[in-house]
């Protein structure tokens, strides 16, 4: 007996797919894929802009009552919190100031700064919201 068998493409004649199911399977590259394509995909780029830039940076934020709970260096009667050094861009109004404050490098909300300031602290070098600054000019 012979081991040697047909090849498949004889034994599958007339059978439209050759046993690779769907007809567009296993048709290698064929015309389609010799077919010349644009310089632009060669290079990999397509016409237009290529990718995306976030313009909404990271914000750290923290609340009074998180600045309550800090261990913070007293100097002349306040605590001392500079944003730059703690790594924080945003002081947000939630909780109640009941220490006084001395506040740099760092912006604060409307509600925030009114309590901070209540509570006889100082904010110094603040960059302003937008908020604040279109309540101002209304």
């Amino acid at each position: 007996m012979s081991i040697l068998k047909r090849p498949k493409t004889s034994r599958a004649r007339g059978t439209h797919t050759h046993g690779w199911g769907h007809k567009k399977k296993h048709r290698g590259s064929g015309k389609r894929g010799d077919a010349k394509k644009p310089t632009l995909w060669k290079t990999g780029r397509v016409l237009g802009k290529f990718g995306f830039k976030t313009h909404n940076a990271e914000v750290n934020t923290i609340t009074i009552r998180i600045l309550e709970h800090m261990d913070l260096k007293e100097e002349k009667g306040a605590f001392v919190f500079d944003g730059k050094a703690h790594k924080v861009h945003k002081i947000l109004g939630t909780g109640n100031a009941k220490r006084a404050y001395s506040i740099s490098n760092v912006t604060l909300t409307a509600k925030a700064q009114s309590k901070i300031e209540a509570a006889g602290g100082t904010v110094a070098a603040v960059k302003e919201e937008k908020a604040a600054v279109e309540e101002e000019t209304a």
